[in-house]
């Protein structure tokens, strides 16, 4: 697989991830500066994490994602085990 073609499907993960973080932030009816107080964080920390031209360490999506009300599980694999059949499809369904 291309490099290329990885960034592209981390870019796709990565825009649906934070989508999906954004829309359950706002079902719970929190707000930005609520997340950011739940926290102890500014407010514009909770706008780069949510911003997509922004790359968040892991831990700052984590204490996110606790503000949320979202549990965080992290799995760690390497690439080289998948054959050359792995499709971006493949990809975005894992």
């Amino acid at each position: 697989m291309k490099r290329s073609d990885l960034e592209q499907i981390n870019e796709l993960e990565d825009t649906r991830y934070r989508a999906a973080l954004i829309q359950h932030r706002l079902g719970k009816g929190l707000t930005q500066e609520q997340v950011a107080k739940n926290i102890g964080v500014t407010l514009r920390w909770v706008q780069q994490i949510e911003n997509l031209g922004y790359d968040p360490y892991l831990s700052q999506l984590r204490r996110y994602c606790a503000a949320i009300g979202i549990n965080t599980k992290t799995e760690i694999y390497s690439p080289a085990y998948f054959d050359d059949d792995y499709s971006t499809e493949t990809a975005a369904q894992a």
